[in-house]
């Protein structure tokens, strides 16, 4: 990928978790955004059309690792993927497989649930939902 000196490297995300921190598909984006991943941990329960509040709830308490951000994007849902849900939102993108793996040491059921669900490359949590923890 491309390298700005001053900003970081150039990452293109294709799919993510996303407004109030709902599962939600980046149509297209392109950013610079910082070289250093960060830790972050889940706070507060993911916002997502159509997936069942106990499986969200998971989320909560999940430290992952490789977070990119923070990155303001367009989302629209990937369980409903209506392009008038599209919104801007920022919060951090964090490659699915990663994220999948912290999500199965706080939520068995939620990890069982989410890898039955044809997921995008990224996962992007929205700031108002996770803290960064380093």
């Amino acid at each position: 990928m491309p390298k700005d000196r001053k900003n970081g490297e150039f990452f293109a995300v294709a799919g993510e978790l996303g407004p109030n921190c709902g599962i939600t598909s980046i149509i297209l984006f392109l950013s610079a955004c910082p070289v250093k991943k960060k830790k972050i941990t889940i706070t507060e329960i993911p916002y997502g059309p159509n997936i069942p509040e106990e499986i969200r709830r998971g989320w909560i308490g999940a430290i992952v690792d490789g977070a990119r951000g923070p990155l303001t994007t367009s989302t629209r849902s990937v369980v409903n993927e209506s392009s008038s849900d599209t919104v801007f939102t920022k919060g951090y993108a964090i490659d699915t497989s990663v994220a999948l793996k912290s999500l199965k040491r706080v939520n068995i059921k939620s990890w069982k649930w989410f890898s039955n669900e044809k997921l995008p490359k990224y996962l992007f949590f929205n700031e108002t939902c996770c803290r960064v923890t380093n």
